[in-house]
């Protein structure tokens, strides 16, 4: 449970940085419309949690900046359904600052860094393998540049024995997720952030827009996935699943 501190900015403060540690609440009051700006450092490859909380309706700006205070991430509009609005940036270690903007005079912020593994393959020569039954969780960081790929393999053993791929993301921006299969062209998927794809093998028919459970032949297929701006962000999942029984 976080803890709370109480530091305020005033007027002549206001565009002066204030340091969060992590998992505390800090209350600021902030009046006029210049940023304020909020200090995180993060000693290993992290997700950042900002949130703010106030009365319903609450609502301001919200960006991730590097040390030198230069925008890195996509400017998002955040405000509280009910008492709490948040945001979460995916980086690596380093020194940070949340640009926040609000026209409210009083709120409280909390940050919260949560360290993470990133275990996917990082060449076509050293791919992640899915394994059946388990999802696989990747990053895509603001730290990565433009185009940075991640790379999996799906190995199908026996005719039947995978129905497709789940695959979502969750962040800013949008991925590219490209499977190789043997003996069809590549085929691509763009996924937006808060989005879910259900992959199949090329070439199936759709019944009312949505998938037939045809299954992948036997083979070893490649699925890459691709960052497709600077300011793209975010954990995205991929899931095998075993075929089922069709009616």
């Amino acid at each position: 449970m976080a803890t709370e501190t109480y530091v305020q900015a005033t007027a002549k403060e206001r565009s002066r940085e204030q340091v969060l540690e992590n998992n505390v609440i800090t209350v600021s009051k902030i009046t006029g419309t210049n940023p304020m700006y909020y200090k995180v450092t993060v000693t290993k490859p992290s997700t950042l949690e900002f949130q703010f909380f106030g009365y319903q309706g609450l609502s301001g700006t919200i960006a991730l900046c590097n040390k030198n205070k230069k925008v890195i991430s996509a400017i998002s509009m955040i405000g509280t359904d009910g008492d709490t609005g948040e945001q979460i940036y995916v980086v690596d270690k380093g020194t940070y600052y949340y640009k926040f903007t609000t026209k409210n005079q009083k709120c409280q912020v909390l940050s919260t860094i949560k360290p993470y593994t990133d275990k996917a393959g990082t060449s076509i020569q050293n791919p992640k393998e899915l394994q059946k039954g388990q999802v696989t969780t990747g990053y895509v960081s603001l730290n990565d540049k433009k185009g940075a790929v991640d790379y999996y393999k799906l190995t199908v053993k026996e005719d039947g024995d995978c129905k497709g791929l789940y695959f979502g993301f969750d962040g800013q921006g949008s991925v590219k997720i490209t499977v190789k299969i043997p003996g069809y062209k590549k085929k691509v998927y763009q996924v937006k952030s808060g989005l879910t794809h259900s992959i199949h093998r090329p070439n199936e028919p759709l019944v009312d827009g949505t998938h037939l459970s045809t299954v992948f032949p036997k083979g070893t297929y490649t699925i890459t996935v691709k960052k497709l701006t600077a300011k793209t962000n975010g954990s995205y999942y991929i899931g095998k699943t075993k075929i089922v029984n069709q009616v």
